[in-house]
């Protein structure tokens, strides 16, 4: 019961390459809007976030608050199902 959760749809793409490459495809990777209503016994939160060398700062700054935001959500979603298997 091990998952993964990304921001990103392509972060979880790349991820679930990852993890099926090294014989461990049974992990379950999701965004946070996937994980809704569902439960793990251990969660991995990929918090990854990478933009291009001349980004402009407050698109970095934009990006920063929903990775927040979604990071936040994600903690909630674990919260939730730690809660509910106590």
């Amino acid at each position: 019961d091990v998952g993964v959760i990304a921001p990103y749809r392509a972060q979880v793409l790349r991820l679930r390459l990852l993890l099926r490459g090294r014989g461990l495809g049974a992990v379950r990777v999701g965004t946070v809007d996937d994980y809704q209503g569902q439960e793990e016994r251990v969660v991995f939160i990929s918090t990854v976030i990478s933009r291009p060398p001349r980004a402009i700062l407050v698109a970095a700054a934009a990006a920063a608050a929903a990775a927040t935001r979604r990071l936040l959500l994600a903690s909630s979603r674990w919260c939730a199902a730690s809660s509910s298997s106590a």
